[in-house]
């Protein structure tokens, strides 16, 4: 039998899992009691029924038989509590140490070339629905499969777009560089680049750093005045219109170039049309008004 270590665990996300069928005996401590254990599945078993679970694992490690699972902030490894990574060297350290042993075989290998990959923009109303920027607006009727033919029509509906239309000439009425994903200091220097001695031509064009550090460090770099010279609106960290919360959301029929995550109908507010981005295209969007490359510019 594999012993099962679940560190950090809510008794109610225990309970769900046992309700899951995933463990046999659940056993509920406090916080300062032991740890709870188990006796059931072999490791990867394990995994699978967690992800089925949608249980949220941040890590796991095997230590011989036994599989161990950091279900919330802080991990355990080797029967000790580590906590929280304190630097970015060593959180990479510690999940360095987690990679299999050399000589391991696989059944086979991907091998992707980024660098032959055009800027990706989404045309419809999930994150699959995705094409280059030199591409076109795909026709339902290309689709052999009806269920594919029928999902693409229905985007093309809701997004308000023409089969054949290319991408480059698709124009937004609003601009979010946000979101925890894609508002990192990183992604805040790439934009600013694009925006530096320019001016925005789209109507609204907000930057939401991704957290309190983020919008600190960007300030200390002058980040934001970039931004603000160029005609940006440059907020407070938070959800925004990643979700469309409060006042930042799309009007119906409203288009926006986003860096969040999700273009769901609806996501960025009822009716509203979302393209997902990265930062550098989400910027040159805001400067051309349609979407466009950095390398588009003048």
């Amino acid at each position: 039998m594999t012993k099962v270590i679940l560190a950090s665990a809510s008794p109610a996300r225990l309970q769900l899992l046992k309700s899951a069928g995933i463990f046999a005996e659940v056993k509920i401590s406090g916080v300062n009691e032991e740890l709870p254990e188990f006796l059931n599945l072999p490791p990867m078993q394990m995994v699978v029924a967690l992800a089925k679970a949608k249980a949220q694992a941040v890590a796991a490690s095997f230590n011989g038989d036994q599989l161990i699972i950091g279900a919330d902030s802080t991990l355990e490894f080797e029967g000790k509590n580590i906590g929280k990574p304190a630097t970015p060297d060593e959180a990479f350290s510690l999940w360095h140490s987690y990679r299999n042993k050399s000589g391991v075989l696989y059944t086979g290998q991907v091998v992707i070339d980024a660098s032959t990959i055009k800027p990706q923009i989404t045309w419809g109303t999930n994150p699959a629905q995705v094409l280059g920027i030199d591409d076109r607006i795909p026709n339902p009727d290309d689709y052999a499969d009806a269920t594919a033919r029928d999902t693409v029509a229905r985007a093309l509906t809701y997004m308000g777009l023409t089969a054949g239309t290319p991408i480059r000439d698709i124009t937004v009425d609003t601009v979010f560089i946000g979101s925890c994903t894609n508002s990192r200091i990183e992604d805040l220097r790439a934009a600013a680049a694009v925006f530096q001695g320019r001016t925005v031509t789209v109507k609204r064009v907000m930057v939401v750093p991704g957290s309190h550090q983020v919008k600190k460090q960007a300030e200390a770099e002058g980040l934001d005045k970039i931004f603000i010279a160029a005609g940006v609106d440059w907020r407070e960290p938070g959800c925004s219109m990643c979700l469309a919360m409060n006042p930042d959301k799309l009007a119906q029929n409203e288009r926006s170039a986003s860096t969040s995550n999700r273009n769901f109908e609806g996501r960025q507010g009822r009716g509203g049309r979302t393209h997902l981005v990265s930062p550098q295209i989400a910027a040159a969007t805001a400067i051309a008004g349609h979407f466009a490359t950095p390398a588009d510019l003048k």
